[in-house]
């Protein structure tokens, strides 16, 4: 998805993201990745967890999600934390986790 798509549609209040599995260090984690917008607020939703301790994520799972002031500063960080823009998309047939 093209920045300025996604901006578009975050904007019209549509949540917008996805989930990821990768290995770090030889463990399985996780990962995690939305977007949001309410009135002046861009909430980027960010959150993982190592595939052994999924059984329990209220004491593992580790979220970083953090408010915005704008677009740019909320994707920015999503991508600084390894999200990848061309991914994001709407939840079909599931809830979203933000």
């Amino acid at each position: 998805m093209q920045f300025d798509s996604l901006k578009k549609i975050i904007d019209s209040g549509k949540k917008r993201g996805y989930s990821d599995s990768k290995y770090m260090n030889g463990e399985l984690f996780h990962f995690w990745y939305g977007l949001s917008y309410s009135g002046d607020t861009y909430f980027a939703y960010y959150s993982y967890i190592e595939d052994s301790k999924i059984a329990m994520p209220e004491e593992y799972e580790i979220d970083d999600s953090r408010y915005f002031n704008n677009f740019e500063d909320a994707i920015n960080y999503l991508i600084s934390k390894g999200a990848d823009i061309n991914l994001f998309s709407s939840y079909k047939g599931s809830k979203a986790r933000f």
